[in-house]
Formats: structure tokens, C-alpha cells, sequence
């Protein structure tokens, strides 16, 4: 739920970022869930500090990388990876054989879905696939995640379309691809898996185009921070109420009413 509201006069003498008309699937899912802390986020760069949780599960990823491709014979110290070990060592004996396993590979596409550079001027889309498996007219690609699965199915199968659409668009023989969410912190091995042959993914490409359209082409008022936290996961609750996240130069908002207030 927000509130329109009109730019206080000092704002408009200073300069708001335009839009980069640039998007990720995580920035996607933010504009999505609540348009307010993209805003601040994406428009006004303004991201805040690394957590630990966020820390560690960069740590895993970069042991990860480093185990699979040979640049360390060290198994990643997590303990809760140990359970995926046998994916690990598959992964790295099909790179050892110079099979096609590619780790924290960059892509990125323009406005028509043609692969450019990571850092091009006219780069629309970017992401950054964990392990990416070529063979032959298949495609295996693997993502890492840490912390909970509950709550967050919908939001990952998504992402995994979007894996594949990005999958098809760059390799032009690919006819299949599996698309498999590895949650390390779970008690058990528990994975969330998806199959795609090239008609079925791309036929969710219309849909992401118009999301992102609403996203980009957004208004100022689009941005209003919300006015009930009633709804909002804990995480982005707390990320509403932090008095850091609004209390920094270019903010053209004021501090939302229960920034300061006592739960």
C-alpha cells in the first residue's frame, strides 16, 4: 500500500538520477515487492552494508568456484556444504576433463537479446549464472542458495526461467535446459529443479518484457515509501524501519513515519 505525494520544493533544484534502463532479475523482484527500496537502492545507489548473512554466502560461492575449477584442492569450509559434496566433485572431475563447465559467468543482453558485454554502454540485462554446464544440445545450470527455501519457490522458479531464456538466447543449438537451486542450509539435501525445451521458456519472454517496461517507465509517485508495513516479510520490514537506509544525501524523501517509531 502507498500514498501519492508532491516533491518538496528543495528537491526539485536538485537532480534525481534517471532511470539506467538497466534491470536484473533481483532488482525485478525488488520494484516488484516494494517499488520504495528499489527506488533507493537502484535509482539513488544507495544499498547499505553488507550483512553477515550476505558475506558468508559470498564466501560459499567463492569456494565453490575454487574447488569446482581447480584453483584449490581445499573443500569448502562450510559445514552444511558437506551434503553436496558429491555435486562438488562431479563438477570439478568434468572440468579437470575439459568438459564445459563454466563458474560465476557473466551475461548480459541488450534490448533485443543480443549478448553484449558485461560493462557495454547498451547493456539492459545482467546476470550472473553460479555454475553453467554445456553438453551438446543441453544445458545444466546449478545456483547456489543460502538461508531458507520456504516462502521463496515462487521468486526462484522465476529466476530459473529467466536462466533459460538467457540460456537460449546465447546458445542458438541449445534445445533443453535444467535449471537446479541447490539450498545449502537445509537440514536435509533439498533442491528446487525445472526442465525447459526452448518453446516453453521463451514463451514466458513477453511476460518479463512487460514487467520490466512498468519497472523502468515508472513514475516519481510509483516510489512513495508505504505507509503499512502490514504484509512486508520481516527482512524488508526491518530494511523499512532502518533510519540508515533514508538518512543520505539525494534522498528526495522524507524519513517514513515509522522509521523512529517504537514496535
Amino acid at each position: 500500500m502507498s500514498t501519492a505525494f508532491t516533491l518538496p520544493d528543495f528537491v526539485e533544484k536538485q537532480e534525481i538520477p534517471k532511470p539506467s534502463g538497466r534491470w536484473s532479475f533481483s532488482a525485478l523482484m525488488t520494484f516488484e515487492q516494494c517499488p520504495y527500496k528499489y527506488f533507493v537502492e537502484q535509482r539513488l545507489g544507495h544499498r547499505g552494508l553488507s550483512g553477515p548473512a550476505a558475506k558468508r554466502g559470498s564466501k560459499i560461492h567463492d569456494e565453490c568456484e575454487h574447488y569446482i575449477t581447480m584453483q584449490t584442492n581445499d573443500l569448502p569450509t562450510d559445514a552444511k556444504i558437506q551434503a553436496w559434496m558429491p555435486e562438488l566433485q562431479e563438477l570439478r572431475g568434468m572440468y579437470a576433463d575439459g568438459q564445459q563447465v563454466i563458474c560465476e559467468d557473466e551475461w548480459a543482453f541488450d534490448k533485443d537479446w543480443n549478448k553484449v558485454p558485461w560493462g557495454a554502454e547498451n547493456a539492459w540485462l545482467r546476470g550472473k549464472l553460479d555454475v553453467f554446464v554445456l553438453e551438446g544440445t543441453s544445458a545444466h545450470i546449478i545456483d547456489w542458495k543460502t538461508g531458507r527455501k520456504f516462502g521463496n519457490e515462487m521468486k526462484h522458479q522465476q529466476q530459473g526461467i529467466l536462466y533459460a531464456i538467457m540460456a537460449f538466447m546465447i546458445y542458438p543449438e541449445l534445445e533443453f535446459v535444467r535449471v537446479e537451486f541447490l539450498y545449502l542450509d537445509q537440514p536435509y539435501r533439498t533442491n528446487l529443479e525445472q526442465t525447459y525445451t526452448r518453446q516453453q521458456a521463451l514463451a514466458f519472454l513477453p511476460n518479463f518484457e512487460r514487467r520490466v517496461a512498468k519497472m523502468l517507465n515508472a513514475d516519481l509517485n510509483t516510489f512513495a515509501p508505504p505507509i503499512s508495513l502490514d504484509g512486508y516479510p520481516k527482512y524488508l520490514q526491518d530494511w523499512l524501519k532502518d533510519p540508515a537506509n533514508y538518512g543520505h544525501e539525494n534522498n528526495p524523501f522524507d524519513t517514513p513515519y515509522y522509521a523512529n517509531s517504537v514496535d
